[in-house]
């Protein structure tokens, strides 16, 4: 499940009153560990360089599994990062500045951000992304779930429909589904017409079927290759152990994959359709009651 943090969006102030339009706060890591390998400092504010590129005040950075791994090291052959490195792929915000090329953006435009992962730069109070990444942030949303849609829309999106080629009326497995990327697997295969069977603890059953699924099992309380059969596609960000049962479910000649957050070419542009899809009231994100700090947050990871 996606955390969101909230930035500090207000002008800072030098001695003199003046207001410093050249420096910003920014969380980085300078070597690879735990949490205390964060640090708040204070850097040059990133300036739009390409004429394509959009500058923009964040308001909210998601904080995902995939920051706390390449900040751990554990995945240098996937997302190679150059230290000292600021982390944060998700972000929402409002445009400060855009390049001379810019043609779907202005400034003042709230919008809200997938950033390659390698690249980071959402922990901090400005950052310089291409028009190619922005989507226009969806009115109802506050900045806080907007940041937390990005990475786990977009992995849901990519793996049913880039890599799974999901159709109507297939049958689809979702583990996890009440958790960031399985709660919008659910909404998306459903809208496609899928038989959406999903596994959640049973606490978060009601919520499970109120985004879209047709059957719910309790993982906790039965195997879920007892009651799922004649499966298409198993969606799994789990692994492990349920990677290995999931094999059980699948009808003979099938493909299985498990979810991961690794960007793959698309079609279409899953932020450009979330925006839309929200602003009709045809998605909504799932977060925690309670917000985290970006040090609370990525200590549990």
């Amino acid at each position: 499940m996606s955390r969101t943090l909230e930035a500090i969006t207000s002008p800072r102030s030098l001695a003199s009153g003046k207001v410093d339009n050249q420096t910003m706060k920014a969380v980085r890591i300078h070597k690879y560990g735990g949490p205390e390998v964060l640090q708040s400092e204070d850097l040059p504010r990133p300036q739009v360089s390409a004429a394509t590129e959009v500058l923009i005040r964040v308001h909210a950075a998601g904080v995902n599994p995939v920051d706390s791994a390449i900040r751990r090291g554990l995945v240098k052959e996937i997302f190679p990062v150059s230290l000292p490195w600021i982390p944060g792929s998700d972000v929402s915000g409002v445009i400060e500045e855009v390049g001379p090329d810019v043609t779907r953006f202005k400034k003042g435009d709230e919008v809200f951000a997938l950033l390659n992962p390698a690249k980071g730069g959402a922990y901090a109070e400005y950052v310089v992304v291409s028009e190619s990444e922005l989507a226009l942030k969806p009115k109802l949303l506050h900045h806080i779930r907007a940041a937390a849609v990005p990475v786990a829309a977009v992995t849901a999106w990519n793996a049913l429909f880039e890599t799974a080629q999901l159709q109507s009326g297939q049958r689809v497995l979702i583990h996890g589904a009440a958790g960031g990327v399985g709660h919008f697997a659910v909404q998306l295969a459903k809208r496609k017409g899928a038989h959406v069977i999903a596994t959640a603890s049973a606490k978060n059953h009601e919520l499970v079927y109120e985004l879209g699924a047709d059957e719910v099992i309790d993982y906790q309380a039965q195997k879920f290759e007892d009651v799922a059969r004649k499966i298409d596609i198993v969606l799994d960000s789990i692994g492990g152990d349920t990677q290995e049962r999931s094999w059980k479910v699948l009808k003979k000649g099938e493909s299985w994959f498990r979810s991961c957050s690794r960007h793959r070419g698309k079609k279409q542009d899953p932020l450009a359709l979330a925006e839309q899809w929200f602003k009709a009231g045809r998605m909504a994100p799932s977060l925690p009651r309670s917000r985290k700090s970006l040090t609370q947050a990525n200590s549990r990871r």
